[in-house]
């Protein structure tokens, strides 16, 4: 739960110290682990872990609660092929309410939105809005270094660029299915202000 522990004192050259073995490869994939700061990182994008905790990341970011990693294994969604191509069993209720989910909290989001639930490895959501807002999302795939955003370093856009064009094929396969309908809503003021039955404007 993000507890930082206390350290009370430094034990050296404890009889009970044991030596750490670190791992050295994906247990799902077996993949070599690179070390990225704290953590150990596999580098395969088509690690089959990897790629359903991407998946249960979008969708749950796009307010599907129906999920979890156990239930897209439950459903065979290995992949996000796997999940546009999903189509659930009537008899079972819980497909058919991730079904219904993505039918109305994915397919109905804007592309910006759909971009920023997926994965940019050391990114928050706020930053990849940033960076798209800044850039203008049709020309988000040649984003360079000519002028940088408040905030934004170039190790964190270099970081951006590195995940962008799979991230921008995941977005694509949803905007171009049947299914996908987002609507803009316009939130400005209409000229003319709307009366109320005496007669007043509102």
């Amino acid at each position: 739960g993000d507890i930082i522990p206390k350290i009370v004192n430094v034990v050296e050259n404890s009889n009970n110290c044991m030596s750490i073995d670190f791992p050295e490869e994906c247990p799902c994939c077996g993949t070599k682990l690179i070390r990225d700061g704290i953590n150990m990182r596999c580098t395969n994008k088509k690690c089959k872990d990897q790629v359903i905790l991407q998946i249960t990341h979008f969708i749950k970011k796009l307010g599907c609660k129906h999920t979890s990693e156990a239930t897209l294994k439950n459903f065979g969604i290995y992949s996000f092929e796997d999940l546009i191509n999903f189509i659930p069993n009537k008899k079972y209720k819980s497909e058919v309410k991730l079904y219904d989910e993505l039918n109305s909290k994915v397919f109905t989001k804007s592309k910006q939105d759909l971009l920023a639930a997926t994965n940019f490895v050391g990114l928050s959501e706020t930053l990849i809005n940033k960076i798209v807002d800044f850039y203008g999302f049709e020309n988000i795939e040649n984003c360079n270094y000519i002028g940088l955003p408040d905030g934004v370093g170039e190790i964190t856009l270099s970081k951006f660029k590195e995940s962008i064009l799979d991230n921008l094929n995941i977005v694509n396969m949803f905007i171009n299915d049947s299914r996908y309908n987002y609507t803009e809503v316009n939130l400005s003021l209409p000229e003319n202000k709307i009366k109320n039955s005496n007669g007043m404007s509102i």
